[in-house]
């Protein structure tokens, strides 16, 4: 598949196909072999979910209840934390990334330490600041 992308109007129409390729507004060739370029994938998915993980782990967690009841294994883990570390040294909040750190989450769990901080802030037992 081949076409150009000479001018601006044909780089909007690649985004609007939701296509995203290495520095595509550094491209003025003709006739660029489409095939060749290296892809992120779509770019709605891409840009997005990495903008919200970096303002995610910039925000700070303050625990408001300490109070896990009908909360999962990853909340309460969460929620002690935040309590022993609020006894302990007296600060009332830390940030997303010192909890994953702390709590020693990767990969998926990591993404579901994010969910259960969402489900934390939706039930009124943490609130979450940005920095």
């Amino acid at each position: 598949m081949k076409f150009s992308l000479g001018c601006p109007a044909e780089i909007s129409v690649a985004y609007k196909l939701n296509i995203a390729c290495v520095a595509l507004s550094e491209i003025t060739f003709k006739n660029v072999d489409v095939n060749r370029l290296l892809w992120w994938g779509e770019m709605g998915d891409s840009t997005r979910r990495k903008i919200k993980e970096q303002t995610l782990v910039r925000t700070i967690v303050v625990l408001i209840r300490n109070t896990t009841w009908r909360c999962g294994k990853v909340e309460k883990s969460i929620v002690r934390h935040l309590y022993k570390r609020n006894k302990i040294f007296g600060k009332p909040g830390e940030s997303v990334r010192d909890i994953i750190q702390n709590l020693n989450f990767a990969g998926e769990k990591k993404d579901e330490c994010i969910d259960a901080l969402k489900r934390l802030e939706k039930r009124n037992i943490v609130k979450m600041l940005p920095l």
